[in-house]
């Protein structure tokens, strides 16, 4: 039965700063959209109540925004939601990328950022002689994701990224691999599987769309 007292009770909560939040990364993701499709509010709106598929993923997007702390998911969010605006051709691309993006959280970026280089780092990839180009992967260890990250979970977290469809697992025993100066022949041993190369990351097609969504990227692409 819903009595006085529940319903005072749920007041409470929905007045609490998690779903405050929630209405704030709903208008985030709008004038995100607003701004990127360079539509006004009213033509935005009429844009997506004129398509079902694209409402769809506008509902879609502000579910994946609902709880999220991350500025930086947000901006993915709505910039997917403003291309699809500006091609609605796009409309298959844009729903699958907000499905993957709506499993990613503040670590899972940070670990992403791994590949962005560091002005010494990307010329040291890109000098004469060096193992580079287009189809020469950037790969990192488990040991080298921990580190630059900052993250202990960061392999676990990768994996999870794997699943995503943002990284993929690359052997660096099987082929070149860009050259930013690690040594993978000094990996600590407790790195190193008793029956299998080393894991190592690439980042796949997803992940590069992710980071230049979120930002300007100087990843070399693979």
């Amino acid at each position: 039965m819903i009595t006085p007292v529940s319903v005072a009770a749920l007041d409470a909560v929905l007045a609490s700063p998690i779903f405050s939040r929630q209405a704030r990364n709903g208008a985030a993701i709008v004038n995100i959209a607003q701004h990127g499709a360079g539509l006004e509010v009213d033509d935005l709106a009429r844009a997506i109540n004129a398509d079902p598929e694209t409402a769809r993923c506008f509902v879609e997007a502000l579910r994946a925004a609902e709880f999220t702390a991350s500025a930086e998911k947000l901006q993915a969010l709505g910039l997917s939601v403003a291309a699809l605006l500006t091609d609605t051709a796009q409309v298959d691309e844009e729903a699958w990328f907000i499905r993957q993006v709506a499993g990613i959280e503040t670590y899972h970026i940070r670990v992403l950022k791994c590949w962005d280089l560091t002005d010494a780092e990307l010329e040291a990839a890109l000098a004469p002689g060096a193992t580079h180009g287009n189809r020469t992967p950037l790969g990192w260890s488990a040991a080298e994701l921990r580190q630059r990250s900052g993250l202990a979970m960061a392999p676990t977290v990768a994996r999870e990224l794997t699943r995503l469809g943002f990284l993929r697992l690359f052997d660096p025993t099987a082929g070149p691999i860009m050259d930013t100066g690690y040594d993978y022949a000094n990996l600590p041993m407790s790195e190193i599987p008793l029956h299998s190369p080393p894991e190592c990351w690439v980042m796949e097609e997803l992940g590069f769309q992710l980071l230049n969504r979120v930002r300007a990227s100087s990843l070399p692409r693979q």
